[in-house]
């Protein structure tokens, strides 16, 4: 039997065969795995840097925070590409590979930001409550938002001297979903107050989750 073909055509066919379903998912599986590690890296480092300048400047961390979550899935993108960008030769093949992870990173980003969302709304809730106890100068309410290593500390009457420079301070709270919450894991910054970039006197309170509930834990910076 006689059989023609072209070698250079022949390989350019087998190249341009798409992976089977298996190896495809496999591939893809790794490019996701991939690119939740890069995006643990990118997270942890962006945390850092933001952990450092709240020491030192409060409105530019305000404003870098808007940076983290893009930061994230920009990262988590560009390392999925990369490691798809090796696996396929086809760009068809590529592209439409690259298509479902930007989807399931897309999905994954709103997923968090929603429940980013709602933690954030968890502490504002707490903290409004706190505020409102304080303000109606009803001190052994607004004592039971603390946590317990400062209720260890501290009794009721030094609870009230220490509260004493924020009762009626003048400053204007923000309304209930304006108060500015950055959580880290277990722990949470509350800026309730309205202020600008220009002025000074920014103020953010430490709060900490314990057992499903945020609780001030007595702690507070105080930007100039």
């Amino acid at each position: 039997m006689l059989r023609i073909g072209i070698l250079g055509h022949s390989s350019r066919s087998m190249q341009q065969t798409e992976p089977k379903t298996f190896n495809k998912i496999i591939v893809i599986a790794g490019a996701i795995l991939f690119a939740v590690i890069v995006g643990i890296i990118t997270a942890l480092l962006f945390g850092l840097v933001l952990g450092f300048i709240s020491f030192t400047s409060y409105p530019l961390f305000a404003v870098l925070s808007l940076f983290f979550f893009p930061a994230i899935t920009g990262g988590a993108l560009g390392s999925s590409y990369l490691f798809l960008r090796d696996r396929f030769t086809s760009k068809d093949h590529l592209k439409n590979a690259y298509k479902r992870i930007i989807i399931l990173v897309v999905l994954g980003y709103l997923s968090l930001s929603i429940a980013e969302f709602f933690l954030r709304n968890q502490v504002r809730i707490r903290y409004a409550e706190y505020e409102k106890a304080l303000s109606q100068n009803n001190f052994s309410v607004a004592y039971q938002f603390m946590t317990e290593e400062y209720m260890s500390e501290n009794d009721l009457n030094s609870f009230i001297d220490d509260s004493s420079l924020f009762v009626d301070s003048g400053q204007e709270l923000l309304p209930l979903w304006a108060i500015d919450v950055n959580i880290f894991s277990l722990k949470a910054s509350v800026d309730p107050y309205q202020s600008s970039f220009f002025d000074y006197g920014y103020i953010t309170f430490d709060w900490e989750k314990v057992d499903g509930n945020w609780y001030f834990s007595g702690e507070y910076i105080w930007y100039e």
